[in-house]
C-alpha cells in the first residue's frame, strides 16, 4: 500500500489559530463611532431639550470649546430655561472636564 500523504499545512488564517479577541476590543467594537459633530451654529435650530443632548454629546465625545460655545448660546436663546446642573460645570473656568 501506498504511504498516506502528509496532512496538508494549515493556513496561516485558520479559524482555530485564530486568537479571540480582548474583552477591551469587544467593547470597542460595539461601541458607535462618533459622527462629526455639526459647527456649532447649527445647534440654534434644534429644540430646546435636543440642543441641550447636543451640548451633552459635544462635550462627551470631548469637544469642550463646542460645548461651551454651544451653552453660551443656547442661554442666550433661552435665557428662561435653568442650565441643567451636569452642564454647569461648563459655564466656570475650573470644569472638571478640562484638560
Amino acid at each position: 500500500a501506498a504511504p498516506a500523504a502528509a496532512p496538508a499545512p494549515r493556513a496561516a488564517d485558520d479559524e482555530s489559530l485564530r486568537m479571540a479577541p480582548s474583552p477591551q476590543l469587544k467593547a470597542v467594537a460595539r461601541s458607535p463611532r462618533p459622527a462629526a459633530m455639526p459647527d456649532v451654529s447649527a445647534d440654534t435650530r434644534l429644540a430646546a431639550p435636543a440642543w441641550l443632548d447636543r451640548i451633552r454629546e459635544r462635550r462627551d465625545a470631548g469637544d469642550l470649546d463646542g460645548a461651551r460655545a454651544s451653552l453660551q448660546r443656547f442661554i442666550a436663546a433661552h435665557p428662561r430655561v435653568l442650565v441643567p446642573s451636569d452642564l454647569r460645570p461648563l459655564l466656570r473656568d475650573d470644569d472638571p472636564w478640562s484638560p
